[in-house]
């Protein structure tokens, strides 16, 4: 987001710091990135009052962090188990036991759009609480 003048700089650097984080949460790799180009997750990890509770759901597999990676590599990878088995250096067989190990832990099965978008706002949302 451009800063019009010095006293806008401060925002402007918050902002792009938000969006950077963003970025790295969803697995786009290092680069120049725009607020429009993760708008809508920029907009999913805003905390708020269901924000916890919407990360809280990831709280079942903390635990695990090779499912947390698992989970936001193949949301990364547009849901591609070949994809996430290659960037990720697995058998695609295991990625699939990854996602299965998740979703019975946590409820959230990747085969819907509303769990997949829940499943990314979680992470998005936990990420926000962490950092």
């Amino acid at each position: 987001m451009p800063a019009d003048g010095p006293a806008e700089v401060p925002e402007a650097a918050r902002i792009a710091g938000e969006v950077l984080r963003v970025a790295a949460g969803c697995g786009l790799p290092p680069g120049l990135h725009r607020l429009d180009d993760v708008l809508l997750q920029y907009h999913l990890s805003r905390p708020g009052e269901s924000g916890r509770r919407i990360a809280a759901l990831l709280d079942p597999v903390a635990d695990r962090p090779e499912l947390l990676e698992t989970l936001r590599v193949h949301l990364a990878q547009g849901q591609d188990r070949r994809a996430t088995a290659a960037a990720l250096g697995l058998h695609p067989n295991t990625v699939d036991n990854r996602l299965a190990r998740l979703a019975e832990r946590t409820g959230i099965d990747l085969a819907t759009p509303r769990s997949t978008a829940t499943a990314l706002a979680a992470l998005l949302l936990r990420e926000a609480t962490e950092a």
